[in-house]
């Protein structure tokens, strides 16, 4: 089994899946993971604004669970998740909290 928790308030609506405190907990009932092998998950729509920002620094937690134990990784959001603004960029930037702050004037 695969185990995905993240913080709720980066998601578009929380409500309708599974949440244990303050994150959001996607289970994948898989029969085995052998090394090496790679695992896709379905989409999920992430919302990140100047209200919710501070999740950029927390984690996305990833528990693999097989017949030895329980294998977990954190990935801190702001260096998994990337974004191309349009097509001049240069490829996927890191995300950066005074890439949500309001515009003034605009």
């Amino acid at each position: 089994m695969v185990e995905i928790s993240l913080p709720k308030y980066i998601l578009d609506d929380p409500i309708e899946f599974k949440t244990i405190g303050e994150e959001v907990v996607f289970t994948y009932p898989i029969k085995k993971i052998f090394p090496g092998q790679t695992f896709q998950t379905p989409e999920f729509h992430v919302v990140i604004t100047n209200r919710n920002v501070d999740v950029i620094n927390k984690n996305i937690t990833v528990k693999v669970y097989s017949d030895e134990g329980i294998s977990e990784k954190k990935f801190i959001i702001r260096d998994t998740l990337r974004y191309s603004n349009d097509y001049h960029s240069p490829g996927p930037l890191p995300l950066r909290e005074d890439m949500f702050l309001p515009v003034h004037g605009a």
